[in-house]
C-alpha cells in the first residue's frame, strides 16, 4: 500500500510540473490533488526540488526499457539538471 501511494504521488506531481510548470506547481495544490496532507509530502521527499527530482525519474523510469545501459546514465543525467536548476 505505501508504494502505491508513493507512485501515486510521483504521478500527481509529475501531472502537476508538467501543467503548471515548476514554478508554478505548489505543494498544496499537489497535495490536495494527490488527496494526501502536506505533511506527507515533506515527510516523503523533503522538499519541492527533491518531490520533483523523484517525479521526474518516475516517469522516465516508466518510459525506458528497464534493461537498457542507457537509463541510468539518462537518470543521472536528469537528476544533476533538476539538483542544478533548483542552486540557481
Amino acid at each position: 500500500m505505501a508504494a502505491q501511494l508513493g507512485e501515486h504521488i510521483l504521478q500527481v506531481a509529475l501531472d502537476q510540473f508538467i501543467a503548471h510548470g515548476v514554478e508554478g506547481a505548489n505543494m498544496d495544490d499537489i497535495a490536495a490533488a494527490a488527496n494526501v496532507s502536506k505533511r506527507t509530502l515533506y515527510s516523503r521527499y523533503g522538499s519541492k526540488t527533491q518531490l520533483l527530482i523523484a517525479s521526474a525519474e518516475h516517469g522516465t523510469q516508466r518510459h525506458l526499457n528497464p534493461h537498457s545501459p542507457s537509463k541510468s546514465l539518462i537518470l543521472l543525467s536528469g537528476s544533476q539538471y533538476f539538483r542544478y536548476k533548483s542552486w540557481c
